[in-house]
């Protein structure tokens, strides 16, 4: 039975942005609080565990194949334009390929030029 959220106090052992979850346990049989981070990127505590958690699922990885992709400034107003619709256009790229190819698994890299542009896609 969840009872409320509300915030947590801002504590740097945690998401600033975190809420916690209410509840009941039939098995202590008593109230639990849960954290619940904002599981943002734009969070600092939370892109760190999140970068940890990439880093330990791409460790036991074995690539076959490196595809890098290119963006033409002409298509684009400015820097942050290309990395918003490439964002987009990825995903895509990927559907097709595992329409056409079976399963596939892919991790995005994104460079940037010393202009700042987007220079690849991995």
């Amino acid at each position: 039975l969840i009872q409320e959220r509300y915030a947590l106090s801002q504590d740097s052992h945690c998401c600033p942005h975190a809420q916690t979850l209410t509840a009941y346990s039939a098995e202590l049989d008593h109230p639990v609080l849960i954290a619940l981070g904002s599981r943002q990127w734009s969070c600092r505590y939370c892109s760190e565990i999140k970068i940890k958690q990439l880093a330990a699922r791409t460790r036991t990885a074995a690539p076959n194949r490196l595809l890098t992709l290119t963006v033409d400034p002409a298509l684009w107003a400015d820097p942050r334009a290309a990395f918003d619709g490439t964002r987009g256009q990825v995903p895509e790229l990927i559907r097709r390929l595992r329409k056409q190819f079976g399963p596939v698994e892919y991790l995005r890299v994104t460079e940037l030029t010393k202009r700042g542009w987007p220079d690849a896609c991995r």
